[in-house]
């Protein structure tokens, strides 16, 4: 049994960045409350694509706008882990996490495919709180353009989608 406290906690630490130990690039894991939470960006990446693709497939424009949101979110916490092996990938959700992706990306030129993605406003109108939103605000037309953006995203990262 947790202590008491524990998922207030949990929560706090996942949106602080609080780790334990390094699994290798694009895994990490913590552990708070002696439980072991891992990261595995790159498997998380395709999983939330796949999600999303499926989603779509059924006309659920909602769902499927929210998972590919965070599927390019975890192809970009991927790329700036290979680059940064042992630290740290930012915290956070996009749009915001854009800002701090073109810090890591921009200066190295063996990144600059993905640091040219970024530079675009592609991801201006997702945001992680739209799953509060009604449904039926995301458009067949954004939808689209974050899954063209999120595929250019796994390809710059060198992740492939199985």
């Amino acid at each position: 049994m947790r202590p008491k406290g524990c998922f207030k906690l949990l929560n706090r630490a996942h949106r602080s960045g609080a780790r334990v130990s390094e699994k290798g690039v694009g895994s990490t894991s913590r552990e708070i409350c002696g439980e072991t939470m891992a990261e595995d960006y790159e498997s998380a990446a395709k999983r939330h694509f796949l999600d999303a693709t499926l989603l779509k497939g059924h006309g659920h424009l909602d769902g499927a706008g929210h998972l590919v949101g965070f599927a390019a979110e975890c192809a970009i916490k991927f790329r700036i882990e290979s680059l940064r092996p042992g630290n740290d990938a930012p915290y956070g959700h996009l749009p915001d996490l854009l800002h701090a992706a073109r810090k890591h990306l921009g200066q190295r030129s063996s990144y600059a495919a993905m640091y040219e993605v970024l530079k675009g406003n592609h991801f201006s109108t997702w945001n992680v709180s739209r799953r509060y939103e009604g449904t039926g605000d995301t458009t067949v037309e954004e939808l689209n353009a974050w899954f063209e953006v999120t595929k250019r995203l796994f390809a710059t990262a060198s992740i492939r989608n199985t």
